[in-house]
């Protein structure tokens, strides 16, 4: 499996019902916190318990050191054990940096300068009165809804700026998937990809088997 469709698959495992499921369990056990690592660890867990039956060449690792960089999540192949896929997370909530204006020197960081094949974006917003209402029911602490955006203009403003940044980027392939949950109150998850592979860069491989393992 290539470079590009090793990213091909990242992608699909991002759209994944499984991801969905996963999505679901972490919404509702870590309503108060930044859910990065869960989120990361979830799509490592699923790379590799789809792979593992189909194909053993491929593997996801979280946090390997490649020269000297820690990397969020490596995607290997056995065959090309010195160029693994290369991807960084980052999770925000949509009131961050100032609604993303200041955010292209974050992407350019982990993008750009680590070499990156892919950078995930993971925004979450959501109904900050529901939000309240949840968090006053259970006393949570803290008050994540200072990080989130009120409804429009705001919300179209976060939405604008971040995507007018990850378009600057080249070379880079922009993905927008979103992903709802429905508890403990409604959640939009944005996954915002930008990764090196092109569609010109597939080769005609066969991956069924494994996109079949995903939606089983």
């Amino acid at each position: 499996m290539t470079k590009a469709e090793i990213g091909d698959h990242l992608l699909h495992i991002i759209e994944s019902p499984l991801l969905q499921e996963r999505l679901e369990l972490i919404s509702r056990n870590y309503p108060n916190q930044k859910q990065e690592l869960h989120i990361r660890n979830a799509i490592l867990e699923i790379f590799n318990e789809c792979n593992a039956p189909v194909n053993q060449d491929l593997k996801a690792v979280a946090e390997s050191r490649i020269n000297g960089n820690k990397v969020d999540l490596c995607l290997i192949n056995r065959n090309e054990l010195e160029n693994p896929f290369k991807v960084e997370f980052k999770f925000q909530f949509s009131k961050d940096f100032n609604r993303f204006k200041k955010y292209r020197s974050i992407i350019e960081k982990d993008y750009e300068l680590r070499e990156s094949d892919a950078f995930v974006l993971i925004i979450a917003h959501w109904d900050k009165e529901l939000k309240a209402d949840f968090d006053n029911e259970w006393k949570i602490t803290p008050d994540l809804n200072q990080y989130i955006c009120h409804k429009n203009p705001e919300q179209a403003e976060w939405k604008s700026n971040i995507e007018e940044h990850l378009k600057s980027f080249q070379p880079a392939t922009l993905d927008l998937r979103e992903k709802q949950v429905k508890e403990p109150y409604p959640i939009t998850y944005s996954f915002y990809i930008i990764s090196r592979k092109k569609a010109e860069d597939l080769e005609l491989v066969d991956s069924n088997e494994i996109y079949n393992a995903l939606e089983n």
